[in-house]
């Protein structure tokens, strides 16, 4: 069984096929050091490897193993078990509402994260 954490980098890297380790913690919107300690467990339980980026050899990249795609398979059926049972009263045209409006505040807390995460919670204020 993944946690979240485990379960997105995972996700992120079957989505983009190889990140390196600063882009795969960016993407998911972690501090380094959580982030970090995320990949050494996955990496520990050869569910992701690292490897030498070919144009930058200082930089070090990931991409899933075959065994991680194997969990993560099971882990998607899992997901939408209870994605299923989660909105079993709510239409399809509700869940487009419902994903439109995450999507928007999905952006909005991005851009608040990458762009003024120093900022003050007045100047962040002014953004909206």
């Amino acid at each position: 069984s993944l946690d979240n954490g485990e379960f997105t980098y995972r996700y992120r890297l079957m989505d983009e096929k190889s990140l390196t380790k600063t882009q795969l913690v960016e993407r998911n919107a972690h501090e380094k050091q959580t982030g970090m300690e995320i990949i050494r467990r996955l990496v520990k339980n050869n569910l992701i490897e690292e490897f030498s980026d070919e144009n930058d050899k200082r930089k070090t990249r990931l991409k899933v193993t075959d065994l991680g795609k194997e969990v993560f398979k099971k882990s998607v059926q899992d997901v939408t078990l209870v994605s299923r049972i989660l909105s079993a009263k709510i239409s399809d045209e509700e869940k487009e509402s419902l994903l439109s409006i995450l999507k928007k505040l999905n952006e909005f807390h991005f851009t608040v994260y990458y762009d003024h995460k120093d900022s003050d919670i007045h100047k962040i204020n002014e953004l909206i």
